[in-house]
């Protein structure tokens, strides 16, 4: 019985720790938000009516906001009296042990994530920067071969490094996480041509010196070519859905394609 109570008690412990660090991200996260948030106008004259607080685009959001900074609060006070803060100085209980390989996995996903959603989105075609997602994916998991992985992130690391300098250096106001370059066609073309070249490198990589099989490599090209140009032209010209941004080498020649040439 004795045995039993203490995995309890260490299951407990464990879950307390883990509401200890959840309430403090949601904490920031909350905190964040509301002040995004007071920056809306509550109150105001538009079109020479007045509009009152209870109309304000801010209303919702405090509401939200509120109800999220109550619960994490509560969470982080229930944590607190369990005594869920030991340890959380400890990286390894946020990051966890890199000696295991699903820890290293999961990273790996967030972290190509992260470089997909703020970082090759805003700067590049749509097509191009799910391609490159998709390799780096299907590079770690579906062949799992650990010699492809310098090249992988060379090129992830170069292409980075890349965009901050194209924007560094063509912008007159440096700004990154944001997605109005719209009318800046050089920046366009120049961050596009850059990661297609770093796909190139790790598509010509695959071809030379994977071990795979050859309709393997077949099956993992076109999953990562073809399948994206395929959603992205019927989600754009079939579907009528806007893409996340529609600016791009890709997008334009198939704009052109559509109703320049086929008069769709």
């Amino acid at each position: 019985m004795s045995g039993i109570f203490l995995e309890e008690q260490e299951s407990t412990n464990k879950l307390r720790k883990a509401d200890f660090k959840a309430a403090l991200v949601l904490l920031c996260i909350a905190i964040l938000i509301l002040l995004e948030t007071l920056k809306f106008p509550m109150t105001g004259s538009y079109g020479g009516v007045e509009s009152q607080w209870y109309v304000s685009p801010a209303l919702f959001p405090l509401i939200l906001v509120s109800v999220l900074l109550a619960s994490s609060a509560l969470l982080l006070i229930t944590a607190i009296k369990a005594r869920g803060y030991r340890d959380v100085f400890n990286y390894k209980g946020w990051i966890g042990d890199f000696g295991q390989s699903i820890n290293r996995d999961r990273w790996f996903v967030i972290i190509q994530l992260l470089l997909y959603i703020y970082i090759f989105i805003p700067s590049c075609d749509f097509f191009l920067c799910t391609a490159n997602f998709l390799l780096a994916i299907t590079f770690r998991f579906y062949l799992s071969n650990s010699a492809l992985m310098l090249p992988l992130y060379a090129t992830q690391t170069i292409a980075v490094a890349g965009l901050f300098g194209l924007r560094a250096s063509l912008l007159d106001e440096f700004y990154f996480f944001s997605m109005e370059i719209v009318s800046d066609e050089k920046l366009i073309a120049w961050s596009d041509s850059l990661l297609a070249g770093m796909i190139a490198i790790n598509c010509l990589t695959l071809l030379l010196f994977s071990k795979a099989e050859k309709i393997k490599i077949v099956y993992l090209l076109a999953t990562c070519l073809l399948v994206p140009l395929i959603l992205v032209f019927v989600f754009t010209f079939l579907l009528q859905v806007p893409m996340p941004v529609e600016y791009g080498s890709v997008s334009l020649f198939l704009q052109w394609l559509w109703y320049d040439k086929l008069g769709m």
